[in-house]
């Protein structure tokens, strides 16, 4: 059904995926039992959210990550379709504790692009990020994973 990386998928398939990724970073997973929290706003917007997931990296660090999903579900031709419409992938090393990286969607008051900050350098550096190519949460896993 996606003609683009982030276009409309079912919602059934949408959820799935999100499953599908934490069985795929199994191991790598120190949090025991990691599930996503799955709220309805209203009919048609949800929140998908992963709090305090924490990492093994491959230089060894435990790193926790939180994922903020905001998405769209409405009727498709014949099954609910959904599509994100705005999110915030953030991680922070555990020990000591300090910001790593942060993607955001567009802000109404500032940053009103899609944006990575990087709390590594000093001062934190904001780059803009590609509209339809900010990452998957798997994209997102995979470079804390291999960076920290």
């Amino acid at each position: 059904m996606s003609s683009t990386k982030h276009d409309w998928n079912t919602w059934e398939n949408y959820l799935r995926v999100h499953e599908r990724v934490l069985k795929d970073f199994a191991s790598s997973i120190l949090s025991s039992n990691p599930t996503y929290q799955l709220r309805q706003i209203t009919e048609n917007y949800y929140t998908l959210e992963l709090n305090r997931l924490e990492l093994l990296t491959i230089k060894g660090n435990s790193v926790f990550v939180k994922i903020e999903k905001d998405i769209h579900v409405k009727d498709g031709a014949k099954k609910k379709i959904a599509k994100l419409f705005n999110y915030s992938y953030h991680a922070w090393l555990k020990d000591p504790p300090r910001n790593l990286i942060r993607y955001c969607g567009p802000h109404l008051d500032h940053n009103k692009f899609h944006h990575r900050h990087d709390y590594t350098k000093s001062p934190m550096i904001t780059t803009q990020v590609n509209k339809d190519n900010f990452p998957h949460v798997s994209d997102f896993l995979q470079e804390i994973i291999d960076t920290f």
